[in-house]
């Protein structure tokens, strides 16, 4: 059975609608995603590394937290014929939450790996024979088979500079299905039928 690593935040979930919400309501604005031009979310309000840390940790970002489209719909279509696992970078309380989130939120189990701030960075995790979605280039700097740049049609920094060959770039859910429901039968380095 082939595994499949993905990414928590903005691939399966909508962490930086979520995270506008919040800001929007505090600081009285009516911001979309569309205006998010950076990382730290200062293109949306000026606000500090702690306060970013501070609200990814809050049960007020969990509490309102919904997944991407289609993304329920695809994973359990391929639970059973893919490894399926979650793996996402975060502080320890906010990967807590996450892994609690996700046993609460997701209708199966699956496998939860944390990495980030002093834990396991993605380019160690042996990913080899494996495909990894991820909406950060910089996330998929692994070792996986098959790597998939999950745009959902944002042009954020930290989705630019791809080259074809590295990446399939998708926008939806709907795209990445098409793409396991042809890897399920075929290696992703050979594209031999197995």
């Amino acid at each position: 059975m082939k595994t499949l690593y993905l990414d928590f935040d903005n691939t399966i979930v909508e962490s930086n609608k979520r995270i506008i919400e919040i800001l929007n309501k505090r600081y009285n604005l009516s911001k979309t995603e569309e205006d998010l031009k950076d990382y730290g979310y200062s293109s949306i309000y000026p606000i500090s590394e702690e306060e970013k840390i501070k609200m990814f940790e809050s049960d007020e970002f969990y509490n309102g937290l919904n997944f991407k489209s289609g993304v329920l719909e695809v994973l359990d279509k391929y639970k059973n014929i893919y490894n399926i696992v979650i793996i996402s970078n975060g502080t320890d309380n906010n990967l807590s939450k996450k892994e609690i989130w996700i046993k609460n939120n997701l209708p199966f189990d699956c496998k939860f790996i944390k990495a980030g701030k002093n834990l396991l960075n993605k380019n160690k995790v042996n990913m080899k024979n494996s495909i990894q979605i991820d909406d950060n280039l910089k996330c998929l700097e692994t070792n996986a088979s098959l790597k998939i740049l999950y745009k959902s049609f944002n042009e954020f920094p930290w989705q630019k500079f791809y080259n074809n060959q590295e990446c399939i770039v998708v926008n939806t859910w709907k795209e990445i299905d098409d793409i396991l429901n042809f890897y399920k039968d075929y290696n992703c380095e050979t594209l031999e039928k197995e």
